[in-house]
């Protein structure tokens, strides 16, 4: 549907505000600067006003013309945040909840779109519609956990007409996109872990991972968590290609972790990119009789339940998703979208009983 002219120069106001261009308590233009510069007459530009003063963009002041309000006084339909996310279950589901709550606190109305739902062509549509209409409503951010199966091209077409993109989490995509990047150090996670094992005294970790396809996706969280676990090996003095990977989508992956840690030269720590997959090692091994605590040492990732809540709990490298939050309202209340990639420092949470 064609927009009216009133409606054409309420958007280019609108989207003027939500850009940052007019800041809270600057004043817009004269009404002859508008008729300058867009060629529109004085009805044109009265309901224009009139629309956004509606909304709650700006306060119209008889003779001394209009200032733009903070987001906090703007309708709640036009404080729109969009929050296109994965819940994943335990693993981002405080992620989501702390990122929910900044855009609360600074007065937007989060718009969520859940990529579990996102498994097959028809679902694709369903996100590009929604995103076409978060698009299309001015939010003045697009936040994206950017994982890999996040349909990238989607916001690659229409990234221009986003006034602020901010990823945050992760951004496995293989082409840039002009964004605001708040990112968790994997890299430095990986790093982590394995310096923990080593320092604890392991001689002879293990990698354990969901997939081998981590080994050759240098865009994936899990490269990423390896490259770093690989540097920690080597600053030991160690060769980086003497570590030992399994994945539990091997075949005997079963028997590979048993003989790992049988024979004259067993292995004594475990390090899995996720909780998930390191209570599975876990579970196997104790039927093997092979106990943690006593024979080996376990780090795991992502900070969950299958870490803290188990019979023999084990530490685990946590993101920090309270440290991407700050971060996140740092940004958002001070306005200032600078497209820069932040680094967020993981956390190691010890939940393994001393022995």
């Amino acid at each position: 549907m064609l927009k009216t002219k009133f409606e054409t120069l309420r958007d280019i106001i609108k989207k003027e505000i939500v850009s940052g261009k007019y800041l809270p308590g600057m004043m817009l233009p004269t009404e002859g600067e508008f008729q300058k510069t867009y060629g529109v007459n004085h009805s044109t530009i009265n309901k224009a006003v009139s629309s956004l003063s509606t909304e709650g963009f700006i306060k119209t002041k008889q003779r001394n013309g209009s200032i733009v309000l903070p987001v906090k006084k703007r309708r709640i339909a036009a404080r729109l945040g969009v929050y296109v996310m994965k819940s994943s279950g335990h693993v981002f589901d405080r992620l989501n909840a702390e990122i929910q709550n900044v855009l609360q606190r600074n007065f937007y109305f989060p718009l969520l779109i859940n990529l579990d739902y996102i498994e097959d062509d028809k679902n694709i549509d369903w996100l590009k519609e929604h995103l076409d209409e978060a698009i299309d409503s001015f939010p003045e951010f697009i936040i994206v956990d950017g994982q890999a199966g996040f349909t990238f091209d989607l916001l690659q077409k229409r990234h221009l007409e986003v006034q602020n993109l901010i990823f945050v989490n992760r951004f496995e995509f293989v082409t840039d996109i002009p964004s605001i990047k708040l990112l968790s150090d994997y890299e430095h996670g990986g790093y982590m872990a394995v310096k923990h094992l080593l320092d604890s005294g392991c001689r002879k970790p293990l990698i354990v991972l969901g997939s081998r396809k981590a080994l050759c996706n240098n865009i994936n969280i899990s490269y990423l968590k390896i490259k770093g676990a690989k540097r920690a090996w080597s600053e030991r003095g160690f060769d980086p290609a003497s570590l030992v990977f399994l994945s539990m989508e091997d075949n005997d992956f079963l028997r590979e972790l048993k003989d790992a840690f049988g024979g004259e030269s067993p292995h004594d720590g475990i390090f899995s990119d996720s909780d998930f997959v390191a209570y599975k090692s876990l579970t196997a091994l104790e039927r093997m009789k092979i106990m943690h605590g006593y024979d080996y040492k376990l780090v795991g990732y992502f900070d969950t339940p299958w870490a803290r809540e188990t019979a023999s709990p084990f530490d685990s490298i946590s993101i920090n998703q309270t440290g991407i939050a700050l971060k996140l309202h740092e940004i958002i209340s001070e306005r200032n979208y600078e497209k820069r990639i932040w680094t967020i420092r993981p956390e190691l949470k010890k939940y393994a009983q001393t022995i």
